[in-house]
């Protein structure tokens, strides 16, 4: 069984690495519920298979549950739940993916004055 304590650790680490990402990609405060969304789709992507990774070893479920949070990249992660929702039937009806893409950004086409 894994520790709680080094998979919280991990997934702090991830969350704060997550963050980062989006940051880069003009991320605010209001995006903290899509980054969180991406994490935790990411923790149970890599906690799915623990029991099976358990059998081969307790040192091997540690390297595949790091690998999984520490080398995975945010557009990997995105594109991932974007693969999962487009094989479900109702892909916009998922709270988990319609908060993981931004929402686009309306701005207002200058007027041109009339003369």
């Amino acid at each position: 069984m894994l520790s709680f304590k080094r998979v919280h650790a991990l997934g702090l680490r991830f969350f704060l690495r997550m963050w980062a990402d989006s940051s880069a990609l003009a991320a605010s405060a209001n995006d903290f519920h899509r980054v969180g969304t991406i994490v935790r789709s990411q923790l149970r992507e890599v906690l799915r298979d623990e029991a099976s990774l358990v059998k081969g070893g307790l040192a091997k479920a540690w390297q595949a549950v790091e690998d999984g949070l520490l080398r995975s990249e945010y557009r990997d992660v995105k594109e991932r739940m974007m693969k999962e929702a487009e094989a479900s039937d109702d892909v916009t009806q998922k709270p988990t993916i319609r908060c993981v893409w931004p929402r686009p950004m309306v701005t207002a086409l200058p007027r041109h004055s009339r003369h």
